[in-house]
């Protein structure tokens, strides 16, 4: 979907204009994949420090892309490492829809599309009420709800 801050970390970043990240065709359509965009796709780069620069990622197919840097604009250096963009996840229904303050609820989320991951988690509430997911398939997650703090 895009609007992702990526940071590159590396040595002697300039303070230039030109910086900037280009997002080379999916890695997977070397795997016979068809989907995805058949070109490069290029987005502006910031300047943070001599050792990082960030870019913000384009709008892309779901896939794996191999980043490549630019400092001048026109001459692209790849490191190999590969950004993954994954499909926009839509939530369907939630079971149940509520549980006790002291947690321990296991909540079923439908919707997707998901994937098995092992960074794959649940959100309740603020950012610090993370607990970790468990896969059932592309349409069904599920995740123990924590005890309601303060600052949820």
């Amino acid at each position: 979907t895009g609007g992702t801050e990526l940071s590159l970390y590396g040595r002697s970043f300039a303070n230039k204009i030109s910086l900037g990240c280009r997002f080379v065709t999916p890695v997977s359509r070397s795997l016979g994949s068809t989907e995805g965009p058949t070109l490069p796709v290029v987005s502006e780069g910031q300047w943070i420090s001599s050792e990082r620069m960030a870019c913000i990622t384009p709008r892309l197919f779901p896939g794996d892309y191999s980043v490549d840097v630019t400092m001048n604009g026109v001459d692209y250096k790849s490191f190999g490492h590969v950004f993954t963009s994954f499909p926009r996840i839509t939530i369907e229904s939630i079971e149940p829809p509520s549980g006790p303050a002291s947690g321990g609820t296991d909540v079923i989320i439908y919707g997707g599309p998901f994937k098995s991951s092992l960074a794959l988690e649940c959100k309740f509430g603020s950012a610090s009420s993370v607990s970790p997911a468990f896969y059932h398939n592309s349409s069904k997650i599920s995740c123990r709800s924590p005890a309601l703090t303060d600052a949820s």
